[in-house]
């Protein structure tokens, strides 16, 4: 199982990294409220992704929806003619972006899909086909249709996100990793096993010399990789890979954090496959217990 939601964190947290601009000015005509629509989008946003990761679904799309109702009306203008608007402001692909991957981790694929291809066009169109951001909204898409069970669509739109990065970013960089990991969940999707592991393997060297072998990004590499494994009814090594994602997330992110709660929770898959059955529920309980805390807003976000 792929961890939607995690994915869903990072990717909203893409666009500050990638794109420099930052929200321009509404565009003249609209509806100028006392804050700023640059704010409240920054303000509904960050509500969303809170509300993602302590669970609470429905707050999380009625602030994603506001969100994008903030980016509609912000526009890049021309600073000599505010009337001549030069393009949309990158907050508008990154809502889609947003509202799209959460459709995802929901599983409504129909209304992910416009959302996203929404985000790809305007992304295409202002940044141009092979920058940073365009890939990301490919690895968007790519998770709905590996969703949908359309690994071959997934493994084109993942190739064209790994070209882009590459070219932009270096073959080294860490979201080139990212891109082979998940081109090895589509791999194993499609009963590839040697493809899947190349690309798993290359996945997690590249994170690894980028990031060092200790961070949070390198862990969702070690639980492809483990599930995997444990699919491939090979126990030791899928186990070996949860025990160090478990205790990078611990120690990285805390004892609380909702990736601890995913870790222990396919781990615990792999002990019932195993006949373990008391470890499984001990872990689970864990995790259980982890995701209360969150809802109740306790937990680390």
């Amino acid at each position: 199982m792929i961890d939607l939601t995690y994915r869903l964190r990072v990717g909203i947290l893409c666009l500050a990294a990638i794109i420099p601009l930052g929200c321009g000015p509404a565009r003249p005509g609209g509806v100028t409220p006392t804050t700023p629509p640059a704010t409240l989008w920054a303000l509904y946003t960050e509500a969303g992704d809170k509300a993602v990761i302590q669970g609470r679904y429905g707050e999380a799309e009625k602030n994603y929806l506001a969100a994008l109702n903030e980016a509609e009306q912000l526009k890049i203008v021309n600073p000599k003619d505010p009337e001549d608007v030069l393009a949309d402001d990158p907050a508008l692909p990154a809502s889609l972006n947003n509202l799209g991957s959460f459709f995802v981790v929901r599983a409504r694929y129909a209304e992910a899909e416009p959302v996203l291809e929404r985000a790809l066009s305007i992304s295409e169109t202002n940044l141009g086909p092979y920058h940073p951001y365009v890939a990301v909204t490919l690895r968007n898409l790519a998770s709905l249709k590996l969703a949908q069970n359309q690994a071959s669509e997934a493994e084109l739109l993942l190739q064209r996100a790994l070209a882009i990065d590459a070219r932009a970013l270096g073959s080294g960089h860490a979201t080139v990793g990212d891109d082979l990991n998940r081109l090895g969940e589509v791999a194993a999707a499609q009963q590839e096993p040697e493809k899947a592991e190349h690309f798993f393997e290359h996945g997690l060297k590249t994170r690894e010399q980028a990031l060092g072998p200790d961070h949070p990004e390198v862990a969702i590499s070690l639980t492809s990789m483990a599930g995997f494994y444990r699919d491939r009814d090979q126990a030791e090594r899928a186990e070996a890979l949860y025990e160090r994602a478990l205790s990078i997330r611990e120690d990285k992110l805390g004892p609380d954090h909702p990736t601890v709660a995913f870790t222990l929770e396919q781990y615990a898959l792999l002990l019932r496959k195993t006949g373990r059955e008391d470890y499984a529920r001990q872990l689970e309980g864990q995790a259980k217990t982890i995701r209360e805390q969150l809802r109740k807003g306790v937990g680390s976000l």
